[in-house]
Parts: C-alpha cells; sequence; structure tokens
C-alpha cells in the first residue's frame, strides 16, 4: 500500500505532520474538491443553470408556428418533473398543437466526453453516466422488473417514465416462488439508423411473489433521450407535436416561451461532495470554460488558474476529469490539504465551500463513518479499484481547525484497512492537544 498524509494548521497553514505527502497519488473522488473550489471561485454562489423552450413562430387559435426549440445549458439537476413544469407552462399559453420541429439544442456543452465517460471504462453503469448540455435524471433509465402473472412466463418489464422510442427487449421468464432465484441483467445500446434511439435488453429470472425491482443504467444519447422525454410529456399535456424529435441549434428570432433555472450552484454543489455525484461534477466542471461549447478541457485550464491564485504548483497536480473517475488524475496529498484549506477560507465563498461536504455520523458518504466524531469532522470520501481517499478538516477539543489529505493507492480489492487507517488518522487528529 503507497500512502500519503498531510495534516496542517487552519489557522496559519504550518504542516503538523505529513508523511509521502509530495508524492503524487491518484485521489479518486478527492478531485472533486478542485471542481467545487474553482466553481465557486469562477462561477459565483449563485450561479444557475437554465433550461429554455424556445419559439419563433406567433400561437394562432392554440397553434404554435414554426416549432420549438428546448435549449439546455448543462443542468445535471433537471428531472422529468422540470421538464413537466415546462410542458404545463407551453399549456398555459394555450399552445395546443405545434405546427413543426422539436429541436434539441445541446450546443452550449461539446460532446466530448471525459476520459473515464461511460464509452471508455465504465459501460452503461449510472456513476459513469455521459455528459451533455440537455440531461435528464442523471441521464438514466430506470429499469422497472416485477414478476409476470404465471411461473415459466415472461417477466413485466418497463423503462420510468415511459420514453418514446426507447425500446425494451424482454428476455426474463418468472422463476416458481419456491427455489426460484433472482438473477436479473440490464444492458442499454444504441442502434445505428433511424429507428429506437436506445435499445434496453433484459435477461435473467425473478422469482413469483417478489417485489419489483428498479435497475438504473446510463444513456449513450442524453440529449436525444431527454427531448424524446419532452416529447412524450408533450403528449400528455395534449399539446400536439407536427414534426420530428431531431438535434439542432436554435434559430435566429426566437423568443423564450418558457424556462426553467436549476438551484443555484452552492446547492449543487452539496450533491458533488456529499453524496460524490460524478455527472453533477463533470458538468459543472464544463461549464467553467471560458470558450464556448465547454469542455472538459476548459473546465480543466479554470481549475488550473484556481491552483496559481491560490498558490498550489501545477506540476504537484494532473487533472483529467471533474469527478476523479479517471485513474490519471494526481494530486500529491500536501497540495491536496493546502487546496482544502484555501476553499474553505475564501472570503467570498467560504462558507458554501464548507457546506459541500459531509458530515461525518450526519451525511453523505461520512453518515456511517466516524460517528464518534459527529459533526467535527467534514470531508469528501473517494473511492476507485486499488485506491481510498479521505481529506477534509476537524476541529480539535481545543477549537482549532485541522486540515488533512490522507491517500491510499495500490490497496487491492478490499478498501477496508485503507479506511480503517483513515479513520484512525483522524481520530488522532480529532483528540490532539
Amino acid at each position: 500500500m503507497a500512502v500519503g498524509v498531510a495534516v496542517l494548521s487552519g489557522e496559519t497553514g504550518e504542516i503538523l505532520f505529513e508523511s509521502g505527502a509530495r508524492q503524487p497519488l491518484i485521489p479518486a473522488s478527492n478531485a472533486k474538491i478542485f471542481t467545487i473550489a474553482a466553481a465557486l471561485d469562477r462561477l459565483g454562489t449563485a450561479f444557475v443553470f437554465r433550461t429554455e423552450v424556445l419559439g419563433t413562430g406567433p400561437i394562432e387559435a392554440g397553434v404554435l408556428r414554426g416549432g420549438i426549440t428546448l435549449r439546455g445549458s448543462g443542468d445535471p439537476s433537471l428531472t422529468t418533473e422540470d421538464l413537466w413544469a415546462l410542458a404545463l407552462d407551453l399549456e398555459a399559453l394555450g399552445i395546443k398543437r405545434i405546427e413543426g420541429d422539436l429541436v434539441l439544442d445541446d450546443g452550449a456543452l461539446d460532446r466530448t466526453q471525459a476520459p473515464a465517460a461511460r464509452a471508455d471504462r465504465y459501460g452503461d453503469r449510472p456513476y459513469g453516466a455521459m455528459t451533455s448540455a440537455l440531461t435528464s435524471n442523471f441521464n438514466t433509465i430506470a429499469v422497472e422488473v416485477a414478476p409476470g402473472p404465471r411461473s415459466g412466463g415472461p417477466a413485466r418489464v418497463v423503462t420510468v417514465p415511459p420514453i418514446p422510442r426507447v425500446r425494451v427487449e424482454n428476455r426474463t421468464v418468472t422463476a416458481s416462488r419456491d427455489g426460484g432465484r433472482e438473477s436479473l441483467a440490464v444492458s442499454i445500446a444504441e442502434p445505428a439508423g433511424e429507428g429506437p434511439a436506445e435499445v434496453v435488453t433484459v435477461r435473467g429470472s425473478i422469482p413469483a411473489g417478489s417485489p419489483p425491482r428498479r435497475i438504473w443504467r446510463s444513456v449513450g444519447r442524453p440529449a436525444l433521450v431527454t427531448g424524446l422525454l419532452f416529447k412524450g410529456l408533450l403528449d400528455r399535456a395534449d399539446i400536439g407535436l407536427s414534426g420530428e424529435v431531431r438535434t439542432g441549434a436554435a434559430p435566429a428570432g426566437h423568443r423564450v416561451l418558457a424556462s426553467h433555472a436549476s438551484a443555484p450552484l452552492s446547492v449543487l454543489l452539496r450533491d458533488v461532495g456529499k453524496r460524490s455525484n460524478n455527472l453533477y461534477a463533470e458538468q459543472i466542471l464544463k461549464a467553467l470554460s471560458q470558450a464556448q461549447p465547454g469542455s472538459t478541457r476548459g473546465g480543466i485550464g479554470a481549475v488550473e488558474g484556481w491552483f496559481d491564485k491560490v498558490g498550489i504548483p501545477r506540476s504537484s497536480v494532473r487533472v483529467a476529469d471533474g469527478s476523479g473517475l479517471s485513474t490519471q488524475n494526481r494530486v500529491a496529498p500536501l497540495e491536496l490539504a493546502r487546496a482544502l484549506r484555501a476553499g474553505a477560507r475564501s472570503p467570498i465563498s467560504g462558507a458554501e465551500f464548507r457546506s459541500a461536504f459531509a458530515i461525518a455520523g450526519v451525511d453523505g458518504t461520512l453518515e456511517k463513518r466516524m460517528t464518534g466524531l459527529r459533526g467535527r469532522v467534514r470531508g469528501k470520501t473517494g473511492y476507485l479499484t486499488g485506491v481510498s481517499a479521505l481529506s477534509g478538516w476537524v476541529t480539535t477539543p481545543a477549537g482549532d481547525e485541522v486540515f488533512f489529505a490522507i491517500l491510499a493507492n495500490k490497496i487491492g480489492a478490499d478498501p477496508s484497512a485503507a479506511k480503517s487507517l483513515q479513520d484512525r488518522i483522524v481520530r488522532v487528529v480529532a483528540n490532539a492537544n
């Protein structure tokens, strides 16, 4: 096991302890610390993502001429409920039919994925969801599998919510109530051509009498799936569409018919820090880009600019993505602890930075760790195969803040020993005089 530990005084920044703290190590999700700090610095605490429905033509006798555009800016938190509210806003304008296409404008962010995105290392697992300026439901589909009416027959399989042009291939069987076992596998693929947008294949068995199971998988065409979901919601609102659902740029001369704003950045970042949401981190990183469309490379440039601002040498850090899923990320634990201290002590956004992190024994990924230090430790966990990380700060009995970074690489498949070591180190720091 390769372990690096750095402990700093919150007041002075003095190194209180270090061991292997200057060696670059893989930080896993501790890389999100940089995304959080740079986002607050560059975008500001009140920044919001906007998703808009645009139109160009008049509304005449309930008919909107010229079609509509659904334009996204990268909101990672957009849900079915938000899209439904947009559909109801159109209904409130008196629109009963749209003469034209539903155009999906995802041009605010590029379509290049971070190094560890869905097409690379993590298949269709939800934690490796692909980025897009038009997202919904974390760019995943929930597949619900329930026993069929008789043993030996197919199980009931549906997507939640139902989405037009998402085809389900049901290759399941309902096993007997006695002795049958559950064995389900769900995969998603994007067929070529003009047919289904996504094909969901479900294989295996579920015993009769079992409760329904929900399994989430990430989609390969986020903007299109979001658009098709919106089309289905327009149908539910009794708003007809004469044209097609397709990607493209918003036309000139448009006006905003309906708009949805995300929660402020300071709130979104709690999903990044407390719950370690990878999609949120990657979308926010792209939003940091100075040039348009937003890109991972552009976001990394903004993070490196924040390093320069707070005095962290670029030579000590290699940033490959916003979430830490990539094993190409590297950071010396000493500089990681310094980054935490800089973010927490920012006179402008320090309070919001602090609120983004999990509290030991209370919430997030630290809810069940270090419960004896409940409320005294805030931090960010991280895990990849072979990597475990824990960085944060603790309040000592004297009321002093101490910042720490503990990175463990080459730990094998079981992270329990590394996590136990991290917790012991934090307990020692927490009880030091």
